[in-house]
């Protein structure tokens, strides 16, 4: 399954977090209050998120300095639903 062409849109917001749950497979753009881009979220059919990059975030230092892009997803059989886990990036999110 590829998320390269979302037939559900690209959804844009400003702020400090995305939704869990968006329209159908589509996508949500977080951008900072400069314009850029901070994180992408995927949707699948049911509108619930599937697959995150991140571009940039805060970090703690006692953990070192994230590699980014990089990637989290998301299964809703297990808890947390989003992995901490930071995952290379996954092309078939594009």
């Amino acid at each position: 399954m590829g998320m390269c062409k979302v037939s559900g849109g690209i959804n844009k917001f400003v702020g400090s977090r995305l939704n869990d749950e968006g329209a159908p497979n589509s996508k949500s753009e977080l951008y900072d209050k400069f314009g850029d881009l901070k994180q992408e979220r995927w949707y699948d059919s049911n509108g619930d998120a599937i697959w995150d990059r991140d571009w940039k975030h805060k970090w703690d230092p006692k953990h070192g300095e994230p590699k980014f892009p990089h990637d989290h997803d998301w299964d809703s059989s297990r808890d947390p639903v989003r992995t901490n886990e930071h995952l290379e990036v996954n092309s078939m999110f594009c």
